[in-house]
């Protein structure tokens, strides 16, 4: 067993009374480690997700993002390359 954050993660044994004995502090739950994967998967696709509704929320935002896209398919921007060299 291992500790990650508040979680414990199950390993390939099980967990027999002898190392419950052993940990001072009994778990409060106990997963998988490819669930605890999977949680942190979804934390980060929420994360991502109330960025994007903050983003979108602001529409003095919206509109910049909208302009920038214009300028681009005009070709008003510089490549990456080019203002990399240009701030070194």
């Amino acid at each position: 067993m291992r500790f990650f954050d508040h979680i414990w993660i199950r390993e390939e044994h099980s967990f027999e009374g002898s190392e419950m004995e052993r940990i001072k502090v009994k778990p409060k739950y106990i997963f998988d480690e490819s669930v605890v994967r999977n949680l942190v998967l979804i934390r980060n696709y929420v994360d991502e997700l109330i960025e994007t509704l903050d983003v979108m929320s602001d529409r003095k935002v919206v509109e910049k993002i909208a302009k920038a896209e214009e300028e681009w398919k005009k070709g008003k921007t510089r490549k990456l390359e080019e203002f990399l060299k240009e701030i070194e």
